[in-house]
């Protein structure tokens, strides 16, 4: 195709490349530069119309020219009608095409964005659970603690509370225990009459001291 911009007159011999995937509209000065030397890249998106021009609306009239507007007003040419419809209907189509997938990325996105912040949600929620759950577990073991050491604490103060046995009580079951036939033999009493005295070993004001068997 031709190509020309508002701000020139003369028609220049121009190679372009429709890619409605990518969304581009791009214009190279020649075949060979293509695909890394474009000259412009129109975004199909930012196309608002493509119009067919009526013939003899420029000096050359026997191209057929096609006016796209977006930014500016750009106008190219074609050497036949076929051709230029032809480029008419791609660019329409292509336009369209890139404006649905560019929607449809975009709710894509939103939709994404809501089922991570869903997702967050979830787990802030589940956090929180867990959480709760942990507080519950050390709260019981807690009580658990206090009440045992409260049951020891009332435990011991119970037994602190009892009376002492009796002696004779001691001796009744300490007699009981290792089977004495007569308990006369624990409550004899002892006297000078239990001993054999050897010799004297001395004597004062409170008594005298002997060496006993």
């Amino acid at each position: 195709m031709y190509s020309r911009t508002e701000y020139l007159l003369q028609m220049c011999p121009r190679y372009f490349v429709l890619n409605p995937e990518e969304g581009t509209f791009a214009r190279y000065k020649k075949k060979e530069d293509f695909p890394n030397r474009p000259r412009e890249i129109i975004p199909l998106k930012e196309i608002e119309a493509v119009l067919r021009k009526r013939p003899g609306t420029f000096a050359n009239k026997s191209l057929h020219y096609i006016e796209l507007q977006y930014q500016k007003k750009y106008i190219m040419a074609c050497n036949t009608e076929e051709a230029a419809n032809q480029w008419l209907y791609y660019i329409m189509q292509g336009s369209v095409y890139s404006t649905y997938l560019d929607e449809k990325f975009k709710k894509e996105l939103s939709l994404s964005g809501e089922r991570s912040a869903f997702m967050k949600s979830c787990i802030s929620i589940n956090l929180q659970k867990e959480v709760e759950l942990i507080d519950e577990k050390q709260e019981l073991a807690k009580c658990e603690t206090l009440s045992c050491s409260r049951t020891r604490a009332e435990t011991l103060h119970s037994l602190s509370e009892l009376p002492p046995p009796m002696m004779g009580e001691c001796a009744r079951n300490f007699s009981e225990n290792i089977g004495f036939e007569d308990d006369k033999a624990i409550e004899e009493t002892v006297n000078l009459d239990s001993f054999e005295i050897l010799k004297e070993v001395g004597s004062g004001s409170f008594g005298k001291v002997f060496m006993v068997m």
